[in-house]
Order: structure tokens, then C-alpha cells, then sequence
């Protein structure tokens, strides 16, 4: 039987095996670019085999560029949603509740039951975000383009 030796990796490559286990025969791999964020500035360093070139990029580029792997799905709404989006607070539902009459508690004194009404109110909008308490809006009817007119819940 005859044994092969592997060539033990210089400079660069054995930078990168310190993690790995001699025995598992894993190929180095090669540094090709790097990205370093400054406060004002973001310097993009790309590595081949014989040199490295040195430039500054935006960071709005580099966004773009990652973001092109990205696919988004929203799946499966609910007929009642107006829109979402993904800012980066995280996503953003704007969920439809059509005018009727709405049951409400109003509590006037503690350790007494509340008071419950039952009022007609508007249309009404919720911006949701997960983890935190919804923005409400009224609406006289479905909005159906974004300078449809909104005003503030009645609450």
C-alpha cells in the first residue's frame, strides 16, 4: 500500500486550517475578498494568487449585491391585509377591519368590572409588528391607493 502525503499548506491557506483537525484531509481555502466597514467608508480587498487590489465601495452597493441571494415571500395573507413590508425593524402587516358595531370595555375604577358598549366605529387600519402593541388608524372605506386619507382611531 503506498502513502500519499498531502503538501502542508504556507502562508495564507494554513491561516485558515488552525480550526480543522490535520486527519481530516479538508483543502485549504483561499481568502478571496474582504470587506472592512469603516464609520465613513467601507474598503473592499480582493486576493488572487499573486496580488491584492485595494478599493472603497459603497455600502449601498455591497447591500445590493448581497441582497440580489435574497428571495422574500410572504406566503399565504389573510384577505384582510392590506399590505406588508420588511423594513429594518422587521416586518410591517397593515391589516383591513371593515365599519361596524364593535363591542368595548371601558374600565372607569379599579377592582370593578368594566363597563361594555357596543359603538359603530370606522374602518379601521392596523400597522402590526411582531412584539409590539399595533398602530391604529380610521378609515371611512378600504383604502385603495396610498393617499387615500387616514385619520386617527377614535380611542
Amino acid at each position: 500500500m503506498t502513502e500519499t502525503k498531502t503538501q502542508e499548506p504556507t502562508g495564507r491557506a494554513r491561516a485558515y486550517k488552525w480550526g480543522l483537525s490535520k486527519g481530516l484531509g479538508v483543502p485549504g481555502d483561499p481568502l478571496l475578498l474582504r470587506l472592512d466597514f469603516h464609520h465613513e467608508a467601507v474598503v473592499m480587498h480582493q486576493f488572487d494568487e499573486k496580488q491584492a487590489s485595494t478599493k472603497i465601495v459603497s455600502a449601498m452597493d455591497v447591500a445590493h449585491a448581497l441582497a440580489r441571494e435574497l428571495s422574500y415571500s410572504s406566503g399565504l395573507l389573510p384577505s384582510n391585509t392590506l399590505w406588508w413590508a420588511n423594513t429594518k425593524e422587521g416586518p410591517v402587516f397593515a391589516l383591513w377591519e371593515e365599519p361596524k358595531k364593535r363591542k368595548l370595555a371601558l374600565q372607569e375604577r379599579a377592582n370593578q368590572p368594566p363597563k361594555r358598549f357596543n359603538i359603530p366605529l370606522p374602518g379601521l387600519v392596523f400597522l402590526c409588528m411582531p412584539g409590539k402593541v399595533p398602530w391604529v388608524f380610521a378609515m371611512k372605506k378600504r383604502p385603495t391607493k396610498p393617499s387615500d386619507i387616514v385619520y386617527r382611531a377614535p380611542f
